[in-house]
């Protein structure tokens, strides 16, 4: 695939995904048998599935930033920056209410039009602080 349809891709899955959380966008943009190289997702589409569950569960009035987006040959790496409210229970911590801003990256594979592989690597003790420290309320 082309640069332009590997951006293509990827902004078609932050629309259905990320944005309007259409759970059955997945199977538009990742493939089955998904490799996930993350401990924060089970494998396969249906391990990212899950996932996502537990991400909408977790946090609500969801927004996300395409920091930046490189692309070279089948990797698409896209910076991302999330901010949301904390209503439901994350990592073992009870909702707080609070307001977070969570940044990451994302390195995908593409074959076939598909995403087939997926590095990440996220702020997780940021966003614990965050969650942890003194109320926005």
């Amino acid at each position: 695939m082309s640069d332009d349809e590997n951006i293509s891709l990827l902004r078609g899955y932050l629309k259905g995904v990320w944005t309007n959380h259409q759970l059955d966008a997945l199977d538009r943009y990742v493939a089955p048998d998904y490799v996930q190289h993350s401990k924060h997702a089970a494998p396969g589409r249906e391990g990212l599935k899950a996932f996502f569950l537990g991400l909408w569960a977790a946090f609500s009035e969801q927004s996300f930033s395409i920091d930046d987006v490189i692309v070279k040959g089948d990797k698409v790496v896209w910076r991302w920056t999330m901010h949301a409210r904390h209503t439901g229970p994350f990592l073992g911590i009870a909702a707080t209410g609070k307001m977070i801003a969570a940044t990451g990256i994302s390195i995908f594979r593409v074959a076939g039009g598909l995403f087939v592989e997926h590095w990440g690597e996220q702020d997780t003790v940021g966003l614990l602080q965050q969650l942890r420290g003194p109320s926005d309320r």
